[in-house]
Order: structure tokens, then sequence, then C-alpha cells
């Protein structure tokens, strides 16, 4: 799988908080979680779940140069050498 393909499903999985809400909600149940916890998910399932269609957009909209720098910039910014395998 290539770079920008990567790029695509990560940002596609990014907004799947029903299940983070299911957890979340067994966690403050069970009183394994405060109310500061599960405050704290509540609002990143909110916001990712606005923040995605923006992001989906973008990924599948923008030039495939464009995405492949993006890609190849958090790889050396990681410490990863590009594959040379036709990612970029």
């Amino acid at each position: 799988m290539s770079g920008v393909e990567s790029l695509r499903v990560g940002v596609g999985m990014i907004s799947r908080g029903e299940v983070g809400l299911i957890v979340a909600t067994v966690g403050l149940q069970e009183g394994f979680i405060d109310g500061r916890v599960f405050t704290a998910v509540v609002l990143m399932v909110f916001v990712t779940t606005l923040v995605t269609p923006f992001l989906l957009r973008w990924v599948f909209s923008s030039n495939k140069q464009t995405l492949e720098d993006v890609v190849a910039t958090k790889e050396l910014a990681d410490g990863h050498e590009l594959t040379g395998t036709g990612d970029r």
C-alpha cells in the first residue's frame, strides 16, 4: 500500500467514536474512569467526528503530489527512510 493510500485509510479510521463512547460509558459505570476522563473522551469523539469529513475531502481531492509530499515529510520526520517501492 502506498503512503498516500495509507494516509487515506488512516484518515478514514479517525472517526470511530461510537466504540470509544461505549467503552468510556462502561468505564465510568464500573468506576475505572472518573467524570473528567469521560468528558475528555466525549469531547474528543465530538471533535474527531466534526473534523473527519473535512480531512477525508482533502485527502481524496488533493493533488496526489501534495499528498505524497505530506507522507514523505512525515516519514522523514519520524526517522523512516522512504521504501523506494513506488510509494512516492
